[in-house]
């Protein structure tokens, strides 16, 4: 697909074990203590679209997912197939690793348009405007090019 060209693209994941899932989601205030403000939200929200031991007790049978955490392509690279090329690698990878589902969140429409291409289900959804109004996250979301955020699941099985 690349035909021997170098093009700037990137996937970050890692695997969790139904076993070592946390007992218990952080709170904003413990992330906030820990990290940068808008690290904090991020992760808070992803938490709450997306945490492991939730989407362990709604799919039973699975014990070991491939959570993809951050996918992206320079600007000047998209529309290439590069990023649904790396969501296929990385299938592959969770495989042989020997998970049995992945995850993964999409906070733009074409990364949402690819892991549904892929197979992944929406599990979840959070729009923006309802983010922007809680306390402690006005004005933090007001410049997001898309109104929502998704989670996606997809069983290896």
């Amino acid at each position: 697909m690349c035909s021997g060209k170098i093009y700037d693209g990137a996937i970050s994941c890692l695997v969790l074990l139904r076993s070592s899932a946390p007992e218990r989601k952080e709170t904003m205030q413990e992330l906030l203590s820990q990290y940068p403000k808008a690290h904090a939200l991020i992760m808070y929200l992803f938490d709450e679209a997306l945490w492991p031991p939730d989407v362990f007790r709604r799919y039973p049978g699975h014990e070991k997912v491939f959570d993809f955490f951050a996918l992206g392509t320079r600007p000047e690279y998209r529309g290439r197939g590069i990023a649904k090329e790396l969501v296929r690698q990385a299938i592959k990878v969770a495989r042989r690793a020997g998970c049995d589902c992945v995850m993964v969140f999409a906070s733009h429409e074409h990364s949402r348009r690819i892991f549904q291409k892929l197979g992944m289900g929406e599990i979840s959804r959070i729009f923006w405007s309802d983010v922007s109004r809680r306390k402690g996250f006005e004005g933090s979301f007001e410049n997001v090019e898309f109104d929502c955020f998704t989670g996606h699941f997809m069983s290896l099985k």
